[in-house]
């Protein structure tokens, strides 16, 4: 094992070192495409560095698929091919490197960062050891699920974002509870709320690191934006004279009502115009506790809840978006008991000819918190009824739950999974760095063998690289304070 994180498909130490000092040079093809990359990494190095080294690029011509860091500008990379999403070969001449694709070259140097030694005192200089890695994912969405409190501070999402990029994420879900300011309707956000202005730093720093981004809105249940525990309503608590919009209780939309419709509309389209660059917009649609309010859950025939989720699909898909949401309203509690999450019946009680009917292109997020490895129902329910190309699973706060989910969307060949974080992130971040390395590796035994303390100074030793505190206190770590009340 190597103090890199995920670990990489293969390696192979050797004897020497690359020794470098105040200033290097990263040697890139001038077709190099990602310019948000380009202004952050010389920023990466020098916190890497301890602030003592810089680090330059160069562009060359006719080098495309390889680069090189070097003590030199003049030294052009070997070149050559490789099979992996990237390759590297550190020796006393400087670090190697060939790539497929422009995240190999940025995952290249994710892994770089890591391997740069602590700062050597008493000679003024630093360390790569010689080494050979191969490297490529086990999954092809590795994403990762943040939540945006009224207490999520930007400096703590500026952290969470940079430490996915470094874990070599692909895709973060981005979940505003009521802190997103829209166009659309003012009281949808607290009056604290961010702007898409204040975002934009963040928006950069993953695309810096090959991140999309993926908008979310409730469009069923959680409507409140808010937590059920805390019993607040973002729009209903500031203008209640909108309680139409809603079933009984405030928690679920009330999708016959055509002002409710026009108005997730009017959102869908804002949040993409703020997510200018993403693939998919994530619709939610779980935990429809109200669903069944207004209509008799044994009675006719009841197509509210798939009616909804057509016509959502079908516009996000004319505006070139692919749609997403929960799977656990078409999974049946009476067919996958305790420890399974199923929301179907009772709630949604036309869930088989619902699945049926559900448009081909939505994008099924499974999330299940308390299954196992050898508990593979709801995955293989869902994968022999639909592409297993358009799931992810989303596991979720418990190291063996989230081994056991990932290594099921493994075996069944899922498009990958989405790491949720909810409310638990800020005091148990080992689970997010776990998560990470799991769906990136092939051999979870390589990530296994560390301990929970090695997770979270992993992740302590990276967060005061990415984002360094310049030693404030309140700046420093993943908490504001020592000392804090945890409200569950």
């Amino acid at each position: 094992m190597i103090n890199v994180f995920p670990q990489p498909y293969q390696f192979e130490e050797k004897t020497g070192e690359f020794v470098f000092s105040d200033k290097v040079y990263l040697i890139l093809d001038k077709s190099f495409d990602n310019p948000e990359f380009l202004e952050l990494c010389p920023e990466l190095w020098n916190n890497f560095t301890a602030n003592k080294s810089n680090l330059e690029v160069i562009f060359q011509d006719g080098i495309s698929g390889s680069a090189k860091i070097a003590l030199k500008a003049e030294e052009p990379p070997k070149g050559g091919n490789t099979d992996f999403e990237y390759e590297l070969e550190c020796s006393e001449n400087g670090i190697e490197i060939l790539y497929k694709e422009t995240i190999g070259l940025i995952h290249a140097f994710s892994t770089i960062l890591q391997l740069v030694s602590a700062y050597r005192r008493k000679t003024n200089d630093f360390i790569v050891k010689n080494i050979h890695i191969q490297d490529k994912p086990a999954l092809k969405m590795r994403g990762m699920h943040l939540c945006v409190f009224p207490e999520t501070k930007l400096l703590f999402l500026t952290k969470l974002v940079r430490l996915c990029g470094l874990l070599k994420c692909t895709h973060i879900v981005l979940e505003f509870w009521g802190m997103l300011k829209l166009e659309t309707l003012e009281q949808l956000a607290w009056p604290f709320a961010y702007t898409k202005e204040d975002l934009a730093p963040i928006f950069k720093y993953g695309k810096a690191f090959g991140v999309e981004f993926i908008p979310m809105y409730n469009h069923m249940g959680h409507a409140t934006q808010s937590r059920f525990k805390a019993g607040k309503s973002v729009l209903l608590d500031q203008a209640p004279e909108y309680e139409e919009l809603f079933l009984p209780g405030g928690w679920t939309w009330d999708v016959e009502n055509s002002e409710t419709l026009q108005l997730l509309k009017d959102v869908r389209e804002e949040l993409c115009e703020i997510f200018p660059d993403g693939e998919y917009f994530h619709i939610g649609c779980d935990e429809a506790y109200a669903l069944d309010t207004r209509h008799d859950a044994h009675g006719p025939e009841n197509e509210t809840f798939i009616n909804h989720v057509n016509t959502t699909a079908a516009h996000l898909k004319s505006i070139g978006r692919k749609p997403m949401m929960w799977a656990d309203m078409f999974i049946n509690h009476n067919k996958f008991a305790f420890p399974y999450v199923a929301n179907a019946t009772g709630r949604c009680h036309e869930y088989e000819k619902n699945f049926a009917a559900l448009d081909k292109d939505m994008y099924l997020a499974d999330w299940q918190y308390y299954i196992k490895e050898d508990q593979d129902g709801t995955v293989k329910f869902l994968s022999e009824n639909w592409d297993a190309k358009k799931m992810v699973i989303c596991p979720w706060d418990d190291i063996e739950h989230i081994r056991g989910m990932i290594r099921l969307a493994k075996k069944y060949e899922l498009l990958g999974a989405i790491g949720t974080t909810w409310n638990t992130v800020n005091h148990e971040i080992k689970h997010m760095v776990y998560t990470a390395c799991v769906m990136w590796d092939t051999d979870e035994e390589k990530t296994d063998v560390c301990t929970w303390e090695t997770l979270k100074s992993f992740a302590a030793q990276n967060i005061r690289k990415l984002v360094p505190p310049m030693g404030v206190y309140q700046n420093a770590g993943f908490l504001e304070t020592e000392l804090f009340h945890m409200v569950d």
